[in-house]
C-alpha cells in the first residue's frame, strides 16, 4: 500500500483506517424502511419508501467487500433510487452496485466513499456518488443524511441541489479492473447515460470512468453552499455556485475518464483546481469505427478557480480511425493552466469529420514546458491526421502571459485531407518561446501541411504586448504538401525581440516555407509592432524549395527595427528570402520594413536570393533613418529582379557595408537600387553596387540632398564606391542632387577700381596682424561708415563717390532724438544661429573676435 511521508512520519492514505468487511445495515429512520437480505455474497437491497416513481433508501453503513454485490431489488417502473448513509462511517465499494431496469442511482454520504480496484456498477440509468449532506428537491424538501431524523413526508419531485452543510469528505476511485463479465473497466454506465462523483475532494488513483456517448461530471464544494443539480431522463447536469469555494480534483497512476462513443460524450470538471499526473487521461470523441455523417462527439469542459495542471497527461477530444462524425471542443477556463512533461492536449480526426477545437482561457499564466527524454514533448494541437479526411479545429488561448520552454509545442497540422486550424494567441501581458529540449525539438508554435497531405495551413495569430522568441524558439508556417502554408501574424503593442541560437545551433525565428515536396504558395510573416529586435543569430525568414512563391515579409514598427550580429552557430542576424534550390519553381518573397529607426549592425543580413527557377525578392525600405554598420543589405538571384529600394531622411553605412544587387546568369540583368534619401553616406570603403557577373549591371538611382563618403566609379575600389558593373555592359548609376546654378544671384562689376579713402572712416586703432574689411561690389557692409545698412537696397549701378553727399534732412525731425552711429566693437549669435554685430563690447562669454584697441564706450 502507498505511504506519504509527512515531516518524517508515514502515513497510511487518509482512508486506510477504515473498515473494509461487508457492512450494509439499514437505519430505521424511514416510514417503510430498507432491508438487507444476505444471499452468498450478494446483499438484496429490497423495502424503502417509494413516492411516486422516486424510491428512498436509508443506511446506517454501506460497504461492499471485493466479490461482493449490492443489489438493489427495486420494481421496474422505478426511475430513481435515492439512498444514503447517516452513520459515522465511510462507504468501501470493492464490489459489485447493481440495479433492476432503468432507474438512476443517487448514493450520499458526507463521511467519505472509496470506490476500491474492483468496483464496477451494473445499472440501467445513470449513477451519482456525493458526500453532500443533503439532496434538495424542488417542492423545497431535504433527504438528508446528517439530520436524517427531520426528513420530512418524502416527495415525489426530483432533486434540483446537493446541499453542504461544510466541507464534503473525498471521494476516491481506484476502480480499473476489466471484468469478464462485459461490465467494462472501472466504473462504468451504459450509453449515453451519466457518471458523476461530487466531493469534497475527488481523487482518481489509478481508476476508471466510463460513459460511453454519455456524460461524466467532477466536482465539489469546501465550504457550504448548495449545487444545483439538473435531470433530463438519464442526463444529470450539476451547476456550481458562484464565490463558494471548491475542492479539488485529482487524476493520478494513469487514471482514465472517457465518454467515447458513435457521438456525444461530455466531460464536466469543476473544481479548485485540477491536477493530472503520471499519464492519467480525459478523453471525449467519435469511437474507432464508430459514428455517423451525423455524429457530434460531445465536449471536455473544465472550470477551475485557480489552477490546471497537467504532467505527463493528456485531455484529448478524437474524432478515431475510420469513424464518422464531428469532433468535439475542449473548453479550459481557470486562472493558470501548466502543461509539463510529456503532456498532450489534443483535438484531432483520424477518421470522416472535422475535429473539435481547444480553448484556453486563463485570466493569469498559461505555460506548457519540457519533456522528460522519451523522445515526446508536451504538445497542444489539432491535426488532420494521415489517412484522415476532414478539417483540424483551432486552438484559442487567451490569458496574461503565455510561456512555451522546454521544447513544447502548438501544433495545427495536416496530415490528410483537409486543412489545418488556426492558433490564436491573446496575450495582454507576454508571450515567450524559449530553449530546445534535450531531443532537440524547439520551443514553438507551427502550421505544417505535411507530405502527402492536400489542404492549407492554418494562420498562427498572436496579439501581446511584448513577444520574446530565444534560444531556438520558433514560429513557423510550412507547406510540404498540396495546399498553401498558413500565414504567421503578429500583432505587438510594444517589443518583438527575437534573440540566439538554441542548443541544436538552429536559430530562434520566424519561417515560412515551401517544402521540396510542396506544391502550394508560401505564408506570410506580418508583424506589427512599436519596436522589432534580431540579434544573436535571429532570423526571419520566407523560401521555397518547391513549387509555390515563397510568402513576404512585412514590417511595421513605429520605433525602431534592430538586426545586430551573428549566433552561436555563424548565423547572421537577420531577414532571408530566399528562392532555395535549384528545382524550386518560384518566385522569392518581398521584405518590406516600414518604421521609424532601421539599424542594421554587426554582421547582420538583410538578404533576398534565387538559386532556382524563380526571381528573387525585393527589399524594399522606408524608414526616417537607416544605419548599416559592419553589415549588408543585399539581393542575388539567378532568374531576375532582386530590387533594393531605401526611402529615408538619411541612409549611413560605415565600416565595410554594402547596399549590392548581383545576378548570375547568361541573360541575367542585375537587380536595380533605389535610394531616395535626404543624406547619403558610405564611409570606410562601404559600397553601393549594382552587378551582373555574366550579363548587364543593374542600375543606380540616387536622389539626395547630398552625398558624403562616396562616388560614382567604374570599379571598386578600397575607397567608399558606388558601380554598376556588368560582364557586357555596366548598368546606369543617376544621381540627381537638387540644382544649384554658381552663376545666378551675380551683379556685373565696373572694370575701375574703386577709391576706398572716402569709404573707410576713423575708428580704433588696426590691431597688429588684425582684420580688414575689403570692398568689392555691393552689399554687405553699409556703403560709407556715415550710413546705416538698409534691409532693402534697390539695385542700381555702382558709381565712384566724389566727394561727401549732405542728404536731404526733415525739419520736422527732432534734432535731439537723432542717434549717432557707433561703429561695430564686437558680434554676437542669436537665438536663430545668426551673427549680429554690435557696438559696445559684450560680457565675456559673448565676445567673439573684438578689437582689443577699440574702447568699450565708443
Amino acid at each position: 500500500m502507498k505511504r506519504w511521508l509527512v515531516n518524517g512520519f508515514s502515513l497510511l492514505p487518509i482512508f486506510a483506517t477504515q473498515p473494509i468487511a461487508a457492512q450494509i445495515v439499514p437505519d430505521a429512520t424511514l416510514p417503510v424502511n430498507s432491508t438487507v437480505t444476505p444471499e452468498g455474497n450478494t446483499r438484496i437491497i429490497e423495502g424503502g419508501t417509494r413516492a411516486g416513481n422516486n424510491l428512498f433508501h436509508s443506511f446506517q453503513e454501506f460497504s461492499v467487500p471485493t466479490g461482493g454485490t449490492a443489489f438493489f431489488n427495486n420494481a421496474i417502473d422505478i426511475q430513481h433510487i435515492f439512498s444514503r448513509v447517516t452513520g459515522g462511517s465511510i462507504s468501501n465499494i470493492d464490489g459489485l452496485i447493481r440495479a433492476n431496469g432503468t432507474a438512476n442511482l443517487f448514493l450520499i454520504n458526507p463521511n467519505g466513499i472509496i470506490f476500491g480496484r474492483n468496483a464496477r456498477l451494473n445499472i440501467g440509468g445513470s449513477f451519482l456518488a456525493s458526500t453532500a449532506d443533503s439532496l434538495v428537491f424542488a417542492d423545497g424538501s431535504f433527504f438528508s443524511a446528517k439530520n436524517p431524523q427531520g426528513t420530512p413526508l418524502l416527495t415525489i419531485s426530483v432533486p434540483v441541489g446537493l446541499q453542504y452543510g461544510g466541507v464534503g469528505g473525498n471521494i476516491v476511485n481506484q476502480a480499473s479492473v476489466t471484468n469478464s463479465d462485459n461490465f467494462g473497466s472501472g466504473l462504468q454506465v451504459q450509453l449515453g447515460n451519466t457518471l458523476t462523483l461530487v466531493g469534497g475532494d475527488v481523487r482518481l488513483e489509478g481508476g476508471i470512468l466510463q460513459a460511453p456517448g454519455g456524460r461524466i461530471e467532477l466536482g465539489g464544494l469546501a465550504a457550504p453552499g448548495i449545487i444545483g443539480l439538473s435531470i433530463d431522463g438519464k442526463n444529470l447536469r450539476l451547476n456550481f455556485p458562484e464565490g463558494v469555494a471548491r475542492s479539488n480534483v485529482f487524476l493520478s497512476n494513469q487514471a482514465v475518464v472517457r465518454v467515447d462513443a458513435g457521438g456525444g460524450g461530455n466531460i464536466a470538471i469543476n473544481a479548485r483546481n485540477l491536477e493530472m499526473s503520471a499519464r492519467s487521461s480525459l478523453i471525449a470523441g467519435v469511437r474507432i469505427l464508430l459514428g455517423s455523417p451525423d455524429a457530434v462527439a460531445g465536449d471536455i469542459d473544465i472550470n477551475t478557480t485557480d489552477k490546471v495542471t497537467m504532467s505527463s497527461s493528456a485531455i484529448a477530444t478524437l474524432v478515431g480511425t475510420a469513424a464518422t462524425g464531428q469532433g468535439g471542443d475542449v473548453n479550459i477556463t481557470t486562472r493558470s493552466f501548466f502543461a509539463t512533461n510529456t503532456s498532450v492536449l489534443s483535438s484531432s480526426t483520424f477518421g470522416f469529420g472535422n475535429a473539435g477545437n481547444l480553448n484556453i482561457t486563463a485570466t493569469d499564466t498559461v505555460v506548457f514546458d519540457g519533456q522528460i527524454g522519451d523522445g515526446l514533448s508536451t504538445v497542444a494541437s489539432s491535426t488532420v491526421e494521415k489517412g484522415a479526411v476532414g478539417n483540424a479545429g483551432n486552438i484559442n488561448i487567451t490569458t496574461r502571459s503565455l510561456s512555451v520552454t522546454g521544447g513544447a509545442q502548438l501544433q495545427v497540422l495536416n496530415r490528410g485531407q483537409g486543412n489545418a486550424g488556426n492558433l490564436r494567441i491573446t496575450a495582454t501581458d507576454s508571450v515567450f518561446f524559449d530553449g530546445v529540449s534535450s531531443n532537440r525539438r524547439p520551443s514553438s508554435a507551427f502550421s505544417t501541411v505535411e507530405s502527402g497531405a492536400v489542404g492549407n495551413g492554418g494562420s498562427i495569430d498572436i496579439t501581446t504586448r511584448s513577444l520574446s522568441i530565444t534560444n531556438g524558439g520558433v514560429l513557423t508556417a510550412r507547406t510540404n504538401g498540396e495546399g498553401n502554408a498558413g500565414n504567421i501574424n503578429i500583432n505587438n503593442r510594444e517589443i518583438v525581440s527575437l534573440d540566439g541560437v538554441g542548443i541544436d545551433g538552429g536559430s530562434s525565428g520566424i519561417f515560412s516555407t515551401v517544402g521540396s515536396e510542396g506544391v502550394g504558395k508560401g505564408g506570410e510573416i506580418s508583424i506589427t509592432t512599436g519596436s522589432l529586435a534580431v540579434t544573436n543569430g535571429a532570423q526571419l525568414l520566407v523560401g521555397t524549395l518547391g513549387k509555390g512563391d515563397a510568402g513576404n515579409v512585412r514590417i511595421i514598427a513605429t520605433d525602431s527595427v534592430s538586426f545586430d550580429g551573428v549566433g552561436s552557430n555563424e548565423q547572421s542576424s537577420g531577414i532571408f528570402s530566399t528562392v532555395a534550390a535549384e528545382t524550386a519553381i518560384g518566385k522569392g518573397g518581398l521584405i518590406e520594413i516600414e518604421t521609424g529607426l532601421l539599424s542594421v549592425t554587426n554582421r547582420a543580413v538583410l538578404n533576398a536570393n534565387s538559386l532556382g527557377k524563380g526571381a528573387a525578392g525585393n527589399i524594399e525600405i522606408k524608414a526616417d533613418s537607416v544605419g548599416v554598420d559592419q553589415a549588408s543589405i543585399g539581393a542575388e538571384t539567378v532568374a531576375g529582379q532582386g530590387n533594393i529600394t531605401v526611402r529615408s531622411q538619411s541612409l549611413i553605412l560605415r565600416n565595410r557595408s554594402f547596399i549590392t544587387t548581383n545576378a548570375t546568369g547568361s541573360d541575367i540583368v542585375g537587380g536595380n537600387i533605389t535610394l531616395d534619401v535626404g543624406v547619403l553616406a558610405a564611409l570606410a570603403n562601404s559600397d553601393i553596387s549594382a552587378n551582373s557577373e555574366e550579363f548587364v549591371g543593374g542600375n543606380v538611382y540616387i536622389d539626395t540632398q547630398g552625398i558624403f563618403g562616396t562616388q560614382a566609379r567604374d570599379a571598386q575600389t578600397k575607397e567608399s564606391d558606388i558601380t554598376a558593373t556588368g560582364a557586357i555592359a555596366a548598368g546606369k548609376i543617376a544621381i540627381a542632387i537638387p540644382d544649384v546654378d554658381p552663376s545666378s544671384g551675380l551683379v556685373e562689376l565696373s572694370d575701375n577700381v574703386v577709391d576706398i579713402t572716402g569709404l573707410i572712416a576713423d575708428g580704433c586703432l588696426p590691431a597688429r596682424k588684425g582684420s580688414s574689411f575689403i570692398v568689392t561690389g555691393r552689399g554687405g557692409i553699409p556703403a560709407s561708415p556715415n550710413e546705416s545698412m538698409g534691409g532693402e537696397t534697390l539695385l542700381v549701378d555702382l558709381v565712384r563717390v566724389d566727394g561727401e553727399t549732405q542728404g536731404r534732412s526733415d525739419p520736422e525731425i527732432d534734432k535731439k532724438n537723432e542717434t549717432s552711429i557707433v561703429e561695430a566693437t564686437g558680434w554676437v549669435i542669436d537665438e536663430k544661429g545668426q551673427v549680429v554685430l554690435v557696438a559696445s563690447a559684450p560680457t565675456r562669454d559673448q565676445v567673439l573676435l573684438a578689437d582689443p584697441a577699440c574702447r568699450s564706450d565708443r
